[in-house]
């Protein structure tokens, strides 16, 4: 069943991953993770196989309750979800999202 939007909302309001941390795509190989790592990125695997690293990154609108700007927030952040670069650890992972 669809998430509504509201749903949606409680949902990365609770997770934050997207909005505290930058994470990118690296080669699954054992040097270029050892890299990262060293220089205190967080990396890891997502289930389908996919290495991410990730840094702190927290935006400037991140507040205890959320996003300041919430309702007048860019576009893309209207769109983007963070699946495709958490993979299963962003909270919106395995729900219906139908198309957003």
């Amino acid at each position: 069943m669809k998430l509504t939007l509201k749903k949606q909302q409680e949902i990365c309001i609770g997770c934050q991953l997207c909005c505290t941390q930058l994470g990118f795509y690296i080669p699954n190989e054992t040097v270029v993770i050892d890299f990262y790592n060293v220089r205190g990125c967080n990396v890891y695997q997502r289930s389908d196989g996919e290495t991410i690293a990730s840094i702190p990154m927290e935006c400037q609108h991140l507040y205890e309750g959320g996003c300041a700007i919430y309702s007048s927030r860019p576009q893309v952040c209207r769109d983007y979800n963070g699946i495709l670069e958490f993979g299963d650890q962003c909270g919106l992972y395995g729900h219906d999202l139908g198309d957003r």
